[in-house]
């Protein structure tokens, strides 16, 4: 047994996510740990909202020589992105080989995703990098174009 350092329920939610996905005592005591930073004022863009439909562009590369796989995808859901598809994408994206951002937030911590609190109708900007980038940007817009099992 292992005590954090971390805000109550934030850590919480954070170990739990973590537990999950698989990561040892020593992995979750850590993302309780971090999970207290992730509310100071990050400089991360609001979500945009607009009421439009799905985009149905598939994920590409931006440019020939970023090495960044881009797509755009409207959050479907009528509750948005709450903490049920936060913590599905979290635990999906940590599987990856590669770094993957929603509208600027770390894909691989719900707490950074529910921060963004992104109501129905918000335009989710997806990037990533890495060996696995474009994997992880398919398997992200299915899932969202699925709007998570919630449809």
């Amino acid at each position: 047994m292992r005590i954090a350092d971390a805000p109550f329920v934030e850590g919480a939610v954070a170990a739990a996510v973590a537990a999950h996905g698989g990561a040892g005592v020593e992995g979750v005591l850590a993302a309780a740990e971090a999970a207290g930073g992730l509310f100071a004022e990050s400089g991360v863009e609001p979500a945009s909202h607009h009421a439009a439909a799905p985009a149905a562009e598939p994920a590409s590369p931006a440019g020939p020589d970023d090495g960044v796989v881009r797509a755009t995808r409207t959050l479907r859901n009528p509750q948005g992105l709450h903490a049920r598809p936060a913590a599905t994408i979290a635990r999906s994206m940590a599987g990856y080989d590669a770094h993957v951002r929603v509208n600027g937030s770390n894909a691989a911590s719900v707490l950074e995703l529910m921060k963004l609190a992104a109501p129905q109708g918000t335009e989710l900007r997806i990037e990533a990098e890495g060996p696995q980038a474009r994997e992880a940007v398919d398997a992200l817009t299915a899932a969202v174009d699925e709007g998570f099992g919630e449809l």
